[in-house]
């Protein structure tokens, strides 16, 4: 059940005829993370673009959110009461659009998370100066 490799250091077969692996096989090297590149003086519109991107996504996974718990709970309803999708309607909406927007509340996070840093964010504060009125300077 053992076999001789070249260089004379035995190894064990396992009953399926394959020789495990040792801690080296099991080490799993990542790639390192590339990074983005940018043209100049595009890069502000481009995080600013995927911060608004992001939020998008959050808002519309809290509105999908929001249907699937509707339809759960609608179903629910019909099926304990004679008309009850129908008789616990609004209560079955309001609970579902609340648990929903839970979902959709970190969408100001998200897009602020991307832009709020570096020259980017300096940018981003003088153009929202330059076009505020100057009560909220």
């Amino acid at each position: 059940m053992s076999q001789q490799h070249d260089s004379g250091v035995r190894a064990v077969e396992t009953v399926t005829g394959h020789t495990p692996g040792n801690a080296d096989s099991l080490i799993v090297t990542e790639a390192p993370k590339k990074r983005r590149r940018y043209s100049r003086g595009l890069r502000a519109s481009q995080e600013v673009e995927r911060g608004v991107s992001n939020a998008a996504a959050t808002i519309s996974d809290g509105l999908a959110e929001t249907f699937k718990i509707y339809k759960k709970r609608s179903r629910n309803s019909s099926e304990k009461k004679r008309d009850g999708a129908i008789r616990d309607a609004v209560k079955n909406w309001a609970k579902a659009y609340g648990e929903g927007m839970k979902a959709a509340s970190n969408a100001p996070y998200e897009f602020v998370k991307t832009i709020d840093r570096g020259k980017t964010s300096r940018q981003i504060r003088d153009a929202v100066k330059m076009f505020s009125p100057p009560m909220f300077r």
